[in-house]
């Protein structure tokens, strides 16, 4: 007499449910700790692939991770300095505003700077990081243009807008670096998605290949070596329906 059990469809594992990288690393290892040490010589093979792939998933991920975390770290900090030595500016000609402009003449020069280079504020530096660049780069060549690079040396000092023609060029290499950045970064992580998936799948494949549908230790085995995969399936559904009723309490204990 069989005892096959209906509730083990072995069709709903050959193909893994869809997972981000991070996610689907999670779920690879789940798998690979969750066999049942009887049922890990019969997919020795197939395990041991899943465990390579899972091993360069995660070298991708480190280093994507490594590239973005340094490539963030050095943006803000010249986008941090260069915003500085514009705040400094403006507030190097706000001081000798402060002063009598009757009895001190840079006082009148500095208001007059200060309506011809920030009238209309500092507002760009809260732009994007290209539209920062293209009103820095026009800051300057107004200056340079009008011929008031020497009075706002005098005025401000000359470390100031020396050393924004420095960062300048900087500035606009991270820009352009932000712009490529999808070509140029270390490993293809949806390959690695990719090749994950389909280990995972061969994986969850053998182990259904352990299956005699006779035998119901056979299919607790396989039960048990794939409960992650359910597990995971289980989430998504609940993730597509957030307004499906929450389960009654339980009753407390007499």
């Amino acid at each position: 007499m069989s005892t096959f059990d209906p509730a083990f469809d072995p069709s709903s594992y050959v193909r893994s449910p869809p997972f981000a990288l991070p996610e689907g690393v999670t779920l690879g290892r789940a798998l690979v700790a969750a066999c049942p040490r009887s049922l890990a010589p019969l997919v020795k093979k197939p395990s041991e692939r899943l465990e390579k792939r899972l091993d360069e998933a995660e070298t991708a991920l480190v280093a994507r991770q490594r590239h973005s975390a340094l490539s963030e770290e050095a943006t803000r900090t010249i986008d941090a300095e260069i915003d500085g030595c514009f705040w400094g500016l403006k507030l190097r000609l706000e001081g000798y505003q402060s002063l009598p402009p009757a009895t001190e003449p840079k006082s009148q020069r500095a208001s007059q700077l200060q309506q011809r280079l920030f009238g209309d504020g500092l507002g760009f530096l809260r732009d994007s990081y290209s539209a920062q660049l293209a009103a820095m780069q026009a800051f300057v060549q107004r200056i340079d243009e009008d011929k008031l690079a020497r009075e706002v040396d005098d005025l401000c000092g000359p470390e100031f807008l020396d050393h924004i023609r420095r960062l300048l060029p900087r500035y606009q290499r991270m820009v352009q670096g932000m712009l490529t950045r999808e070509t140029t970064l270390p490993e293809n992580l949806n390959a690695h998605r990719m090749a994950l998936q389909k280990a995972i799948s061969a994986y969850a494949s053998a182990v259904c290949g352990t299956v005699d549908d006779t035998d119901a230790a056979t299919i607790r085995l396989a039960q048990t070596a794939l409960a992650p995969l359910d597990n995971l399936r289980a989430l998504l559904a609940s993730r597509r329906t957030p307004d499906s009723p929450e389960p009654a309490p339980t009753p407390p204990t007499p």
